[in-house]
């Protein structure tokens, strides 16, 4: 009967840790449920879309501000222009989210290790050859993210995320 009630209590104690170990595999599991391209800038992982407020203090206070009127979204883009890259937000819903990263200088890389300065063939050799040229610049898409391969010549010269929005066609 001892070995009975023991076993019995083994169980419900697994069950329980189970059942909290399962609530948080679901929580972790929705924030990395996101589909497109990341970038880790200052050791801060991030994607389109993010809320800012969450990574924007890791990233230093090395920045110019500015704000400009938006073209793809009602009010104002905020502008973050960092040594190495910049970043555009917008509001949605009284929260400011990251709509575009462009990376300019060869000291920081895609997560799969590309930065500016590489050539065309590195560029094929990491992301593949799923994607679209337009005057130059190879877009592939992967969930809601665009990323942008702009090239001179066989060089990348610039490296942009942005979040493919619904509806909206580039440049408008």
């Amino acid at each position: 009967m001892k070995k009975v009630l023991v076993l019995m209590l083994g169980i419900l104690l697994l069950t329980g840790c189970g059942a909290s170990n399962a609530d948080e595999n679901k929580a972790k599991a929705r924030e990395t449920d996101r589909v497109g391209y990341s970038v880790t800038l200052n050791g801060v992982e991030m994607m389109v879309g993010d809320e800012f407020s969450k990574v924007s203090s890791k990233l230093g206070k090395d920045y110019q501000y500015q704000e400009v009127e938006t073209c793809a979204f009602e009010g104002m883009d905020k502008i973050y222009t960092y040594p190495d890259y910049e970043i555009y937000n917008y509001h949605e819903d009284g929260v400011e989210k990251i709509y575009t990263i462009t990376l300019s200088t060869e000291n920081v890389a895609t997560d799969e290790g590309i930065r500016v300065g590489d050539n065309i063939s590195d560029v094929i050799s990491k992301y593949g050859d799923d994607y679209e040229d337009v005057a130059g610049a190879y877009t592939y898409t992967k969930g809601d993210t665009l990323l942008t391969f702009i090239f001179d010549e066989e060089a990348v010269t610039s490296i942009e995320y942005k979040i493919q929005l619904e509806g909206v066609e580039e440049g408008e």
